[in-house]
């Protein structure tokens, strides 16, 4: 019986060490293909944005306020919205007249819970 399946079980074994390796293989290509978007990003952040936006976003973050008031004419609500900092969720009625309610995204979130260290000494560089 041995000698009937030895070569069955082996390319049975083959496949399956095979199967194994490739998984492992896409598993390892999307995790650095997932790094490197990241730091698109990160550099996307720190070329498309002013200091002032930049700062006012991880301040944000880091006090924990995801959702804040900004005025709907403000340049400001209307760039972070168009490059996806930010998303635009309704208006706060308990001020007249009434400010838009923004809320930063989850690509900020992750961007920012990723790279919150390299992000702080960037910024407190600046005032060096």
């Amino acid at each position: 019986m041995r000698e009937q399946y030895a070569a069955w079980a082996f390319l049975a074994g083959l496949f399956s060490l095979s199967v194994i390796i490739v998984q492992f293989v896409g598993w390892v290509k999307g995790q650095l293909d997932h790094r490197g978007a990241s730091r698109r990003e990160l550099d996307k952040f720190f070329t498309y944005l002013t200091q002032a936006e930049q700062e006012f976003l991880f301040s944000k973050y880091c006090i924990g306020e995801t959702t804040f008031c900004l005025a709907e004419g403000d340049p400001k609500a209307a760039k972070l919205a168009a490059y996806g900092y930010t998303l635009f969720v309704g208006y706060d009625f308990k001020h007249i007249p009434a400010p838009g309610m923004f809320t930063l995204t989850p690509k900020t979130l992750n961007l920012f819970s990723m790279y919150s260290g390299r992000i702080t000494k960037v910024l407190s560089r600046r005032y060096s």
